[in-house]
């Protein structure tokens, strides 16, 4: 029990001396939030490529995609066989789904825009003598 307290307590020592603190705000980062959502709006997940979130951006091409070919595919074959209500009702729900998710991406664009002028800090400590605090940000 004794090593596993000294392991730990190493491990919070090299990253309280290794730690950076919050970075500066680079006004080269800044994203315009007007453009943000025009890009987002004239093509899904563009937004996102613009304010270069690519894991982002390749999720919702890829999710706001299948949708839509999902819904082409319930058309057609509810135009192929029209007495199933099914094949309308899921086409009709794959239509909300990329809807919903257009919309998201627009929204999502804006607010990574907008935030990109806020400090991207790595490992934080601060405290007083008796008390301190560790904040971790993992970023994607």
């Amino acid at each position: 029990m004794k090593m596993i307290k000294v392991i730990f307590f190493i491990i919070i020592i090299t990253l309280f001396m290794t730690s950076k603190g919050v970075s500066q705000i680079d006004s080269t980062d800044y994203k315009n939030p007007k453009v943000a959502v025009t890009f987002a709006a004239l093509c899904p997940s563009a937004g996102q490529i613009y304010n270069e979130k690519w894991l982002k951006a390749a999720l919702l091409m890829g999710i706001d995609g299948y949708w839509i070919y999902k819904s082409f595919h319930y058309q057609d074959l509810h135009l192929e066989d029209p007495n199933k209500q099914y094949y309308e009702d899921s086409r009709n729900k794959y239509i909300w789904y990329s809807v919903s998710g257009y919309i998201y991406g627009i929204v999502d664009a804006f607010v990574d825009a907008h935030l990109s002028g806020f400090p991207k800090g790595d490992i934080v400590f601060y405290g007083d003598k008796k008390n301190y605090n560790l904040f971790l940000t993992i970023r994607f």
